[in-house]
């Protein structure tokens, strides 16, 4: 049996007197794509940032690529890329200043050439030297997306990818997550966008409340099931 990548036990989050995530319990298998489906609130981009080490549990155990995440998160951070819904650095900087700050951030070394690449798969290589605060929210999502392409992490943390984004900037994620799953990689995939979230996944969960509510294989027949879950 393959050894799950990720394992969630009794996941708990507290915010003061809110439980953004309760009692979640997860086993993900290598190289598995998820659809992660829930209204705002529901706990979803908590539950990507707790993966990612930007958050502590309250409650609960989680390992990621083997690893227990509250002993080892520098090693857990080695192995994830997350997206968010902005750049990870400040917008003053240009483009190619965020990238290399991005990987001194996970001390990567910085290779030109494969930067390069990374640009001009997203569209920005003649943007590279401009700030990004004179980038449309579409551009900026696409900065965002050269963040989790420069780095070759086994497993890839997007939430709402597509936001902003044109019908090619979509199918730009749509060929990240397709080549991340070719290659073996595993991809948690958050989206309100449910035909394509099914589309692009082989396994659907839903949050709601703070808990899983549906967690099934994903298949176009799935789609009621899960719009009659988010109500």
């Amino acid at each position: 049996m393959t050894a799950a990548v990720i394992e969630v036990h009794d996941l708990g989050k507290r915010y003061g007197e809110r439980d953004a995530l309760r009692g979640i319990d997860l086993s993900i298998e290598p190289g598995c794509s998820v659809a992660l489906f829930g209204h705002n609130g529901s706990g979803k981009t908590t539950f990507l940032k707790l993966l990612a080490t930007l958050l502590k549990p309250t409650t609960g155990r989680v390992t990621v690529a083997g690893l227990d995440l509250a002993r080892r998160s520098c090693a857990v951070r080695a192995r994830v890329s997350l997206l968010l819904d902005r750049p990870f650095f400040p917008p003053r900087f240009s483009l190619e200043e965020g990238l290399r700050y991005f990987t001194d951030l996970y001390e990567q070394p910085w290779d030109e050439q494969s930067m390069k690449s990374v640009l001009e798969r997203v569209g920005l290589r003649r943007r590279r030297l401009d700030p990004l605060n004179t980038f449309s929210r579409g551009m900026a999502q696409r900065a965002s997306l050269a963040c989790v392409l420069s780095r070759d992490a086994e497993i890839l943390l997007l939430d709402e990818p597509y936001t902003g984004l044109d019908p090619d900037g979509c199918a730009l994620v749509d060929s990240i997550v397709d080549d991340h799953s070719a290659a073996g990689g595993t991809t948690l995939l958050v989206t309100h966008e449910v035909d394509r979230g099914l589309r692009r996944s082989d396994r659907s969960i839903v949050f709601r409340g703070g808990r899983v509510v549906l967690d099934e294989p994903s298949s176009p027949e799935l789609k009621d099931a899960v719009l009659e879950v988010l109500g």
